[in-house]
């Protein structure tokens, strides 16, 4: 039932705003000039950037993209977590990107993103009163230098949980079997909250290392990956300890998707 409901807020927000302005992905570079991706993911824990906002648990993931071929592109992300007692839906994002080729090789992202962060346990039901409302203004790069793919970005978050934040990737995408692609990649996240100080250490949030293996068979791709995240923030780690979660510095996680173009 938590998924069904889940899954229609998604849809629903999608629609709604993909009408009144587009969001967030990749350029539509050929083929039609509007494109539309769903996805559903499961992951045995959720973490960003180190914290762990699923407390340990099962969490499922819709994401819900249209992109045009001008390099606009609508993106609606939600999360809840499966291990949840009640109906909640944690996590609601939207957002306007812009994606532009300078040169073969080379492209920039541009976007803002709205975050809505439910309060723990909170129906759906529930008034504003149990919502976090905050957003990011988003500025890309990526390099690519086939099979290897070169990005970073910086993000200004405001509102609620203000920080600066600073990520680094490189990512590689090779066939592994027949029909099916590796893309393992390393990205690190460097975040600094506002009013809060701190070491480079620890603003060092994470750095996570993961092996996605993707299956595409007609419109639909099945992508297994496993993950493995580094946490060298003590900061980080006391926000998981507070949660309960303990200070464990290194988080073995796995998950599992399925989308539809």
């Amino acid at each position: 039932m938590r998924s069904t409901v889940l899954a229609a807020a998604v849809t629903a927000a999608a629609i709604t705003s993909t009408i009144a302005s587009p969001t967030t992905g990749q350029v539509v570079a050929d083929g039609p000039a509007l494109q539309a991706n769903l996805q559903t993911t499961v992951t045995s824990r959720y973490l960003r950037r180190g914290r762990d906002l699923s407390a340990g648990a099962l969490s499922m993931h819709v994401d819900a993209q249209v992109a045009w071929r001008d390099g606009i592109a609508f993106k609606a992300f939600a999360r809840e977590g499966i291990s949840s007692d009640t109906r909640t839906l944690d996590e609601l994002h939207l957002g306007v990107w812009y994606n532009h080729g300078i040169v073969p090789g080379w492209q920039l992202n541009a976007g803002h993103i709205a975050f809505l962060t439910f309060m723990p346990f909170a129906p759906l039901t529930n008034n504003a009163a149990h919502v976090k409302v905050s957003g990011a203004l988003y500025f890309g790069i990526v390099r690519s230098l086939q099979p290897l793919s070169l990005s970073a970005s910086y993000m200004r978050k405001y509102g609620p949980g203000a920080a600066d934040v600073v990520s680094l990737r490189v990512k590689s995408s090779v066939g592994f079997l027949a029909g099916v692609v590796a893309s393992p990649f390393i990205q690190a996240d460097y975040e600094a909250p506002s009013g809060v100080t701190g070491t480079f250490e620890d603003r060092m949030a994470s750095v996570e290392a993961a092996i996605p293996l993707r299956r595409a068979v007609g419109p639909l791709a099945v992508t297994a990956s496993c993950h493995l995240t580094w946490i060298p923030s003590a900061f980080v780690q006391s926000l998981n300890e507070a949660a309960g979660l303990g200070t464990d510095g290194v988080l073995p996680w796995v998950s599992l998707s399925i989308g539809v173009r």
